[in-house]
């Protein structure tokens, strides 16, 4: 099997003033009005897409998934992922390194390593809202 390359955490995007080691990155702003295709790598980073609007694919640890409206998808540092998100698509990227999500609550651990091992979460547009309301 290919290597398979490791991609870093980048904050220099023109983000405001995040911690160092947290981004959030508005998809519209990332895509310029074109397709992204990010061929396969891993991130030694958590990574969170959030997607109001959305078209494409997004092929995590071999299992491919349709992005589509109100989807949000979770992935650990160290899983594998080619992602093609079509122009129009909107909504926001989280990444942060592990060690900036330290929970200090047992609950918070626990609900982290539940959601975390589940990639792709579908909601409908009323609890997306929601999400997006906290």
């Amino acid at each position: 099997m290919k290597n398979i390359p490791v991609r870093k955490i980048v904050t220099s995007h023109g983000e405001p003033n995040f911690p160092e080691g947290f981004t959030i990155r508005d998809v519209k702003n990332m895509l310029a009005g074109k397709d992204m295709v990010q061929k396969l790598h891993r991130h030694d980073f958590f990574f969170i897409l959030a997607l109001q609007k959305g078209s494409g694919k997004h092929i995590i640890d071999f299992t491919s998934y349709e992005v589509s409206n109100h989807s949000v998808f979770v992935m650990r540092p160290g899983q594998v992922h080619e992602l093609t998100l079509k122009a129009g698509s909107r909504g926001y990227l989280m990444e942060f390194k592990p060690d900036f999500y330290f929970p200090q609550e047992k609950i918070s651990g626990q609900l982290m390593r539940k959601v975390s091992h589940r990639n792709l979460c579908q909601l409908n547009a009323e609890k997306f809202k929601k999400l997006l309301d906290v």
